[in-house]
């Protein structure tokens, strides 16, 4: 399991109603659902997120 490190200095702290805590990878970070369930979210870079 990768290391959870702290957020930087940029990186969102929600997204949607998740709540972002942690960091684990580029784009991909532990969250806290509205639940107060522990999930991960990854994001997509721009470039790929933007419909056609």
């Amino acid at each position: 399991m990768p290391e959870i490190t702290d957020l930087r200095a940029g990186d969102p702290v929600e997204v949607e109603d998740y709540r972002l805590v942690g960091r684990l990878g580029p784009g991909v970070y532990l969250a806290r659902s509205p639940a107060d369930e522990q999930v991960l979210v990854r994001l997509l870079p721009a470039d790929l997120a933007a419909g056609p």
